[in-house]
């Protein structure tokens, strides 16, 4: 796993850092696209592994913002003295 994650990394840098020519400006979608045709084939697959997993991440927070009022329900019980004072607390 960790050689996966040095690798998403190594991608990463090299299409965010290297070739982001504007401080704090993102490229477009075309230039962006010529710089990773230039790249050679084993870190194309870098790459794409990398946009798999943004693209595995966004599905993720989506599920949690997507939760409804109520989707628990059921899965969780209350027994039935739980309003009833605690014997420890008894004085």
């Amino acid at each position: 796993m960790k050689n996966y994650q040095k690798r998403l990394k190594e991608a990463y840098n090299v299409i965010f850092l290297k070739f982001v020519a504007v401080k704090d400006r993102i490229m477009s979608d075309a230039a962006l696209i010529e710089h990773i045709r230039a790249l050679p084939e084993d870190l194309k697959t870098k790459v794409a592994d990398f946009v798999v997993t943004l693209e595995q991440e966004m599905k993720a927070e989506k599920k949690i913002t997507e939760r409804k009022f109520g989707c628990g329900k059921g899965f969780f019980e209350m027994m039935p003295d739980f309003d009833e004072p605690l014997e420890e607390f008894k004085d």
